[in-house]
This record gives C-alpha cells, sequence and structure tokens, in this order.
C-alpha cells in the first residue's frame, strides 16, 4: 500500500468540554473534500486491510465513539453535502430508550442509528454494552466476555444484520491488553481500535488499530496532523517513528 490512513476518532459533535463544535467539524471535512481526501466506508478499509484492494490515493476512516445523536443532526448533513462516510461505535447498553428516561438523553435511539444507516452514510459496531472500563487482572473476564458478546448480539439484532458483520470493536478509553483481545478475537471481534496517535500503514500485520483523536482540534492543528501522516516526504518516517513506539509500548502485534 502506498499511501497511510490515518483513523480519525470523534465523540460529541456540539460546545461541551470534550466536544468539536459543528463549525469546527464542517471545517475538517471541507478540507478533506477541498484535498481530495477520501473518506472510506467500513467495508474499503477492510478490503484494504485484507489485501483484497489497493489504495493509491489520500484516505481516512472517519469514527465517531458513543453514539451521540448529534450523528444524525450534526454529522449526515455534512457527510451528505462532501460525499462522506463514518463508521459509528455504539455503546449498545445505553441507546436512547433502553434506559429510563432522563438517562443517556443525548444517546441515537435504535430507530435513528436505523435511519443513520439507511442514509448509506453510516455504518455501525461496537463499543462494549456498557462502557466499563475493565480492570487488566484476572477479576471480571467471565463478565467482559459476556458484555462483549451481548454487544453483538444486540447489534445483529436491532440492525437487523447477520452477526458475522459486526467485527470491529472500539474499546473503550482505548483500554485492552493481550488477554483482552483474545477474549474479543474469540468472540469473532477480528479489529480492535485504540486511541494511540499514528496512521495505519501495514495494516494486514494488526488487530489494534491506532486513532488520532480529533476532539475539539483547530483546523490548522487538523491539516498539521494529515500532511504529517498522509503525504509528503515525512510521513513515512513519522508513521514509522509511531509504529515503533506502539511496538515497543505493546509488543510486536502492536504495529
Amino acid at each position: 500500500m502506498s499511501v497511510s490512513i490515518p483513523i480519525l476518532l470523534y465523540h460529541r459533535i456540539d460546545h461541551g468540554a470534550s466536544s468539536t463544535p459543528a463549525s469546527v467539524f464542517a471545517a475538517h471535512m471541507a478540507y478533506l473534500a477541498a484535498r481530495k481526501i477520501r473518506t472510506l466506508t467500513l467495508d474499503e478499509f477492510e478490503q484494504i486491510l485484507g489485501g483484497r484492494q489497493a489504495l493509491t490515493t489520500p484516505a481516512v476512516l472517519l469514527t465517531f465513539d458513543d453514539g451521540s445523536v448529534d450523528c444524525l443532526h450534526e454529522v449526515l448533513p455534512v457527510l451528505e453535502a462532501n460525499d462522506q462516510f463514518a463508521t459509528g461505535f455504539l455503546i449498545t447498553g445505553r441507546m436512547r430508550g433502553s434506559q429510563p428516561l432522563g438517562q443517556y438523553d443525548n444517546a441515537l435511539s435504535w430507530d435513528e442509528a436505523r435511519e443513520l444507516v439507511r442514509s448509506g452514510r453510516f455504518q455501525f459496531q461496537s463499543h462494549s454494552h456498557s462502557h466499563t472500563q475493565w480492570p487488566f487482572d484476572q477479576g471480571g473476564i467471565d463478565a467482559l466476555a459476556a458484555e462483549l458478546a451481548l454487544s453483538r448480539e444486540t447489534l445483529a439484532r436491532e440492525l437487523d444484520r447477520p452477526i458475522e458483520e459486526f467485527r470491529p470493536l472500539a474499546w473503550p478509553w482505548g483500554r485492552c491488553n493481550l488477554d483482552f483481545e483474545r477474549i474479543a478475537a474469540q468472540l469473532g471481534y477480528s479489529y480492535q481500535y485504540l486511541v494511540q496517535t499514528g496512521s495505519v500503514k501495514h495494516l494486514h500485520l494488526t488487530q489494534r488499530l491506532p486513532r488520532i483523536c480529533c476532539d475539539g482540534m483547530p483546523l490548522q492543528t487538523f491539516r498539521h496532523w494529515l500532511e504529517l501522516t498522509t503525504s509528503g516526504p515525512l510521513s513515512g518516517p513519522v508513521n514509522l517513528a509511531f509504529g515503533l513506539y506502539r511496538k515497543a509500548r505493546h509488543g510486536m502485534g502492536y504495529w
């Protein structure tokens, strides 16, 4: 593959403390469109991941964690205006209507998630069932496995798709270790997304995928990261450095 693929991560698109203002998000997406940087569908990304499709132009994978209703009201119009695509990672136990009234009232409902899927602009995958930050010791391993299985089963039922389509998992807070990875893989989660800086270059070598958190990122910084990681003479050394750091910290399976 001749280019690197940054995976961009957003949460809420609003004016909260850890959010991205709608105007800033729109500017990010307009920059991608102006530079002809494609936003891949998850299917395209996985085809590249498996070596079944070549990619010779700059591209990103655009992701949203938690399933905020902003995906419908703020994100979708921007995607439609720019002919762009996104992947959302849902906390399946926190969808609006699945909890008592007043809890998680900024979450999508399942009807809204299905509307986004019908738009052709969104695909949805798992961000766990409860967004629990699981400890790294062996306590609670059975509960973790049950939660991950339930999330996958819920997505398949509510979105009326074969369970085999729900292979990616975004770990809550990007918190994962080798034991967690093995459990998730045994349950059918082929690709596991974290929160680490850098692009994916050697896609076929990894299950754990880094993402660049873009929450509230000024446009100038956004442009800087994309220029560093997708094109130009520094993109190779920059991504090599990030990859070596991840390998040193997490082991040979992390690139």
